[in-house]
Protein backbone atom coordinates (compact mmCIF):
# COMPACT_ATOMS: atom_id res chain seq x y z
CA UNK A 1 0.00 0.00 0.00
CA UNK A 2 1.24 3.59 -0.62
CA UNK A 3 1.84 6.39 2.19
CA UNK A 4 -0.42 8.79 0.77
CA UNK A 5 -3.33 5.90 0.46
CA UNK A 6 -2.68 4.55 4.41
CA UNK A 7 -2.16 8.74 5.77
CA UNK A 8 -5.70 9.66 3.88
CA UNK A 9 -7.39 6.49 5.21
CA UNK A 10 -6.27 7.39 8.71
CA UNK A 11 -7.29 10.72 8.69
CA UNK A 12 -10.42 10.34 7.04
CA UNK A 13 -11.41 7.65 9.13
CA UNK A 14 -10.53 9.08 12.25
CA UNK A 15 -8.43 5.69 12.87
CA UNK A 16 -6.04 5.09 16.16
CA UNK A 17 -2.66 3.17 14.22
CA UNK A 18 -3.04 0.49 16.90
CA UNK A 19 -6.96 -0.19 16.37
CA UNK A 20 -5.80 -0.20 12.65
CA UNK A 21 -3.00 -3.25 13.02
CA UNK A 22 -5.55 -5.06 15.59
CA UNK A 23 -8.16 -5.42 12.95
CA UNK A 24 -5.66 -6.58 10.77
CA UNK A 25 -5.18 -10.35 9.79
CA UNK A 26 -1.67 -11.23 11.16
CA UNK A 27 -1.03 -13.72 8.36
CA UNK A 28 -0.77 -10.77 5.92
CA UNK A 29 2.30 -9.33 5.15
CA UNK A 30 1.39 -5.57 4.71
CA UNK A 31 4.13 -3.10 3.69
CA UNK A 32 3.91 0.55 2.96
CA UNK A 33 6.07 2.24 0.19
CA UNK A 34 6.13 5.42 -2.19
CA UNK A 35 5.55 4.04 -5.79
CA UNK A 36 5.54 5.30 -9.10
CA UNK A 37 2.22 3.95 -10.36
CA UNK A 38 -0.39 1.74 -9.15
CA UNK A 39 -0.20 -1.71 -10.88
CA UNK A 40 -1.69 -5.30 -10.33
CA UNK A 41 0.38 -8.57 -11.05
CA UNK A 42 -1.76 -11.43 -10.94
CA UNK A 43 -0.65 -15.08 -12.27
CA UNK A 44 -1.62 -13.89 -15.94
CA UNK A 45 -1.39 -10.70 -16.24
CA UNK A 46 1.03 -7.30 -15.28
CA UNK A 47 -0.91 -4.04 -15.65
CA UNK A 48 0.86 -0.76 -14.68
CA UNK A 49 -0.85 2.55 -14.61
CA UNK A 50 1.03 5.64 -15.13
CA UNK A 51 -0.69 8.86 -13.78
CA UNK A 52 -1.25 11.56 -15.59
CA UNK A 53 0.91 15.45 -15.11
CA UNK A 54 -1.52 16.34 -12.69
CA UNK A 55 -1.17 13.15 -10.58
CA UNK A 56 -4.55 11.58 -11.10
CA UNK A 57 -5.28 8.75 -13.36
CA UNK A 58 -7.23 7.70 -16.22
CA UNK A 59 -8.50 4.03 -16.04
CA UNK A 60 -8.72 3.69 -19.97
CA UNK A 61 -5.08 3.78 -20.17
CA UNK A 62 -3.36 1.19 -18.55
CA UNK A 63 -1.11 -1.11 -20.44
CA UNK A 64 -1.68 -4.74 -20.19
CA UNK A 65 1.15 -7.30 -20.51
CA UNK A 66 0.26 -11.57 -20.67
CA UNK A 67 3.56 -12.35 -22.63
CA UNK A 68 6.63 -14.12 -20.43
CA UNK A 69 8.93 -10.74 -20.59
CA UNK A 70 5.82 -9.09 -19.30
CA UNK A 71 5.49 -11.13 -16.49
CA UNK A 72 9.10 -11.09 -15.16
CA UNK A 73 9.45 -7.53 -15.44
CA UNK A 74 6.22 -7.26 -13.27
CA UNK A 75 7.56 -9.91 -10.86
CA UNK A 76 10.77 -7.68 -10.79
CA UNK A 77 8.84 -4.57 -10.73
CA UNK A 78 6.97 -5.78 -7.39
CA UNK A 79 10.07 -7.69 -5.90
CA UNK A 80 12.00 -3.98 -6.53
CA UNK A 81 9.70 -2.12 -4.34
CA UNK A 82 8.54 -4.75 -1.85
CA UNK A 83 11.91 -5.02 -0.72
CA UNK A 84 12.66 -1.36 0.29
CA UNK A 85 8.86 -1.04 1.63
CA UNK A 86 8.66 -0.64 5.59
CA UNK A 87 6.33 -3.24 7.19
CA UNK A 88 2.75 -1.47 8.56
CA UNK A 89 3.45 -1.53 11.90
CA UNK A 90 7.39 -0.08 11.59
CA UNK A 91 5.39 2.76 9.61
CA UNK A 92 2.86 3.20 11.96
CA UNK A 93 5.26 3.33 15.13
CA UNK A 94 7.45 5.72 13.41
CA UNK A 95 4.54 8.28 11.92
Amino acid sequence: MTAPVLEQYLDQYSKDPAEFLTGRPESVDERVCRLPCSFMLTEELFTPSFPLPDGTYDRDSDLVGRDEAAMRFGSDFFEYYWERATPIGTYLDDR
